[in-house]
Formats: structure tokens, sequence, C-alpha cells
């Protein structure tokens, strides 16, 4: 017999599954974190695009809640933002 360098310590098919099946784990923890990270809100002000998404509500029923004064807008230009804190208040109340 030859000498032969060993670069897998086991079997190449087992060796392809084991790490297709880490793959897909890696992929899976990552896509969790990245949708925690979406459900937090960010410090400070918040665009109305992710408060519709914290609060799981649609764009025409935050306008009208800024509307009868429940959550208030700024406007910052031409943009418009809300508080991290009224939007995590009105969560916290609405639960």
């Amino acid at each position: 017999m030859k000498n032969q360098i060993v670069i897998f310590p086991e079997n190449p098919e087992d060796f392809w599954e084991r790490l297709k099946r880490l793959w897909i784990e890696m992929s899976q923890r990552a896509s969790e974190q990245s949708h925690e990270n979406q459900s937090q809100p960010k410090v400070g002000l918040m665009k109305p695009v992710e408060v519709c998404k914290y609060l799981r509500i649609s764009k025409p029923t935050l306008d009208k809640r800024a509307k009868k004064g429940v959550l208030k807008k700024h406007h910052v230009g031409r943009e418009v933002y809300y508080l991290t804190s009224d939007v995590e208040n009105l969560f916290k109340t609405a639960a």
C-alpha cells in the first residue's frame, strides 16, 4: 500500500453531508437573528415603514393614528419620523 495523506478523517460523502447540515443550521440561525433585529426598534427616531413593521399595522392605519393624535409625527425636512419611545408606549398600551 502506498503512503497516503489523509485529508478527511471520514468518508467524503459523510463529510459533505455534515457540511451541508452545518450550512443549513447556520443559515437558519442567521435568518432568525435578522428577524429578531428587524422586530426591535432602533433608538431615537423611526421611519413610518419601521413603525408599521414593529406594530404590525398598515401605512393607512398608522396615518389614521397619527391624525387622531395617538402618535405624533415629527418632520425633518421632507421626511416623517416617529419617536421610538412613543411607538414602544403605544405597543405596550395596546398589548
